[in-house]
């Protein structure tokens, strides 16, 4: 008698489906509400910088606005 076969080099089985359907689900919410998201964070950004130049005088920002809000960053220094 013989067993199941191997595809691709992977043992039957291997795979978890209901992981493998997750996953993708997960993808799905997150391309649906990327946009969303992405101009939440800008505005929550944008009140962070603003409020720490309101409350500290010698405040620098620094980066570039486009690449900080990818990276869900704000860059600062402060001078002594």
């Amino acid at each position: 008698m013989n067993g199941g076969g191997q595809e691709r080099g992977m043992r039957s089985g291997t795979l978890a489906p209901p992981l493998i359907v997750g996953f993708g689900a997960a993808c799905d919410i997150a391309l649906r509400d990327m946009k969303k998201d992405e101009a939440h964070i800008r505005k929550l950004a944008n009140k962070l910088k603003k409020e720490l130049k309101e409350k500290i005088s010698d405040i620098q920002i620094n980066g570039d606005e486009v690449s900080s809000l990818l990276l869900f960053k704000v860059l600062m220094a402060v001078n002594d």
